[in-house]
């Protein structure tokens, strides 16, 4: 829930991306967006 509001992601959105609820948002996987820190776009 943290790693989500430091990178601006809606928790309950992260979370239904997850368990694949349909019409949820396209959310990338925190690992990839942790990973991406620091790196130019």
């Amino acid at each position: 829930m943290h790693t989500c509001a430091k990178r601006g992601i809606g928790f309950w959105d992260y979370l239904g991306e997850r368990l694949r609820v349909t019409g949820q948002a396209n959310v990338p996987e925190l690992a990839n967006l942790v990973s991406c820190r620091g790196q130019p776009a």
